[in-house]
């Protein structure tokens, strides 16, 4: 009975020191005294089992079980020894409303109900619920940026989702961006341990074209050229008229207007239509000066008294149009001239007979390089008083003359017999 103490009941064994020495008077009681000491041996005995049965436990202070409370009340121990018991060794249950029931029917007072109670295991209390909460954000198209509280978050992915989690509860301000497309805002909240998704769809933005259209310089003198340039932004088709059409979104062309012009820059896009306008003035360009012979005398010709009248141009193809049939001009527009033609009068008197002769003519380039030359072979019909020659140069294709101003020279007999000058434009 060692392990007594480890139950808290030295109070119970003050009944080993009862000897059997009674007065007189007593030997009444001595039956009842007996079946006293009777049930205390029994509930030593009990426990004195409960330690044998598992001394290594109790002499650690096993925790009672409902059972043992139970066996205890039910051997008479009073409810302030088992408190003891209880407040030392703890218990090995939660009490609950029907064991006090049963704990009180065995004989339980308050004072051990409170210290069950006291000695109780606390009720599990399930898991706090998660602090944060996860946004999802889906984006139609992907790749749009993505901003919570006007503060950047990233961007979603070409598939069009971004998930951000570890967010505090509570109600944000969701903007979603992307270039060529309208802004998506709106507030969302976000749950703890719960996931929002925002599905977003973004609404393509029509922005209107902005372009600029510049000339290098605003006055050319005619037969100048000057370099007009343009850009544009969020356009689909660009027009520059007079004269030019068609255009890339941005670029830079050269043009030789004939007169003052104004020249517009037309952009259509989704989000509408845009201008813009530059001003070239063109003045006149002081004729070329060419000395030609006196009259009545073309020094080396071969008809005495022969004179020069005038040199015409015209535009034709390979095969020089007819006298009558040529449309006479000094400037020729470079996107359709193909040959440009001269025709050379000349007056002289009256000549008996046919002359033969050769006129040579040299051709040059606006900055003064030869363009070419070529020969002649012509004659002078006897009796004429009016005398025609002509011929040309060019490509059976137009668009291929250089802008500016040409020059031709006839010569005869190294003398030279006219001069004229063209101009492209």
């Amino acid at each position: 009975m060692r392990n007594r103490g480890n139950f808290g009941l030295k109070p119970l064994l003050r009944f080993q020191r009862i000897t059997m020495t009674h007065p007189p008077e007593a030997d009444n009681c001595r039956a009842g005294g007996k079946k006293s000491v009777l049930r205390w041996c029994w509930i030593l005995f009990m426990l004195a089992a409960m330690a044998t049965a598992a001394p290594l436990t109790a002499a650690k202070g096993k925790p009672l079980s409902t059972k043992d409370v139970l066996d205890l009340l039910k051997g008479s121990v009073s409810s302030t020894e088992i408190a003891r018991v209880v407040e030392g060794n703890g218990i090995s249950f939660r009490m609950s409303d029907d064991l006090e029931s049963q704990f009180r029917q065995a004989g339980a007072t308050d004072e051990l109900i409170e210290a069950l109670k006291k000695a109780s295991k606390p009720e599990e209390t399930p898991p706090p619920a998660p602090a944060t909460g996860t946004l999802k954000v889906q984006s139609q198209p992907g790749e749009a940026q993505v901003y919570v509280n006007d503060e950047p978050k990233g961007m979603t992915s070409p598939a069009g989702e971004l998930r951000l989690s570890g967010m505090a509860p509570g109600t944000y301000r969701l903007r979603v961006t992307l270039a060529g497309y309208k802004t998506w805002e709106n507030s969302v909240t976000v749950t703890a341990g719960e996931t929002v998704t925002p599905f977003v769809t973004l609404e393509k933005q029509n922005l209107t074209p902005t372009v600029t259209l510049e000339a290098d310089r605003s006055t050319i003198e005619a037969g100048q050229s000057v370099i007009l340039r343009w850009t544009s932004v969020n356009a689909t088709d660009v027009d520059i008229e007079p004269g030019i059409g068609k255009v890339g979104l941005a670029g830079a062309t050269n043009v030789s207007p004939r007169e003052s012009t104004n020249y517009t820059l037309t952009a259509i896009g989704s989000g509408g239509i845009k201008t813009a306008n530059t001003y070239v003035s063109v003045t006149a360009a002081p004729p070329p000066r060419v000395v030609q012979p006196p009259a009545g005398n073309l020094p080396g010709f071969p008809v005495p008294g022969a004179s020069f009248k005038e040199i015409k141009f015209f535009e034709s193809g390979p095969t020089l149009p007819p006298l009558g049939g040529r449309i006479y001009q000094v400037q020729f527009n470079h996107r359709t001239t193909r040959f440009v033609g001269w025709e050379l009068h000349l007056t002289c008197p009256s000549n008996a007979y046919q002359v033969n002769f050769t006129i040579y003519v040299t051709w040059y380039y606006p900055n003064g390089r030869v363009f070419g030359n070529e020969t002649l072979n012509t004659f002078a019909a006897a009796g004429l008083t009016e005398l025609v020659y002509n011929s040309g140069r060019g490509w059976q294709v137009p668009g291929r003359w250089v802008r500016g101003t040409y020059r031709v020279d006839l010569f005869v007999n190294g003398n030279r017999i006219g001069s004229g000058s063209f101009t492209i434009y």
